[in-house]
């Protein structure tokens, strides 16, 4: 039970029925808040949307340039004029070692992926070489090859001049045993004889 209800309460039996006004602020963030004042010691509550009161947790509250301050669960501990050198929010902190470990993430990353990306590039590096290679022993190939492609036409050519060439008849001596005669030292009737075996 709230020191406000209670006082409520003690009035009520001593019949006492006082109107007491109470001041309202909202807060930066839209919540309604009231209090008998505000100020140190006081108690503050906040206002829900159906009338409720609920005494306003511990921790820190910003209003129109103000810091309300609650140590004790509804109790104001203090009220201080916002600074802009003010400690920064939790909710910065957070995101601040956020940022930090993600930074550090980013060059444990980095670090880790450079031997990596070293090595990469001296295999990129070995490629390229030995498309070099492979380029200029492509190129000699083709050259090889035309040489051996025209080498084959003209011997080609050599063997189609060789086959088209006339044939010339070249008769073969044939061997006989017949023994030449001299006709002139043969008598006439030798050479009758002679002409007469050979017609036949």
């Amino acid at each position: 039970m709230s020191s406000k209800s209670k006082i409520d309460t003690i009035k009520e039996i001593l019949g006492l029925k006082v109107e007491v006004s109470f001041a309202k602020q909202k807060l930066d963030d839209g919540t309604q808040l009231e209090a008998e004042s505000f100020e140190e010691g006081k108690d503050v509550f906040i206002l829900t949307e159906d009338g409720a009161k609920v005494a306003l947790p511990i921790g820190e509250y910003d209003y129109e340039g103000k810091v309300l301050s609650i140590k004790e669960e509804g109790v104001i501990a203090s009220i201080s004029e916002k600074t802009e050198e003010a400690e920064p929010k939790e909710a910065e902190l957070e995101q601040e070692v956020l940022d930090e470990s993600k930074e550090q993430e980013e060059e444990q990353l980095e670090d880790d992926l450079k031997p990596m990306i070293e090595a990469m590039d001296a295999r990129i590096s070995a490629l390229e070489s030995m498309l070099q290679e492979f380029s200029a022993q492509k190129e000699t190939n083709e050259r090889d090859i035309s040489l051996v492609e025209s080498k084959e036409v003209k011997e080609e050519e050599v063997k189609m001049a060789i086959e088209t060439e006339p044939i010339v008849h070249n008769p073969i001596k044939k061997e006989s045993n017949e023994q030449h005669f001299s006709l002139k030292n043969l008598t006439i009737a030798e050479r009758v004889n002679l002409m007469i075996k050979n017609k036949k």
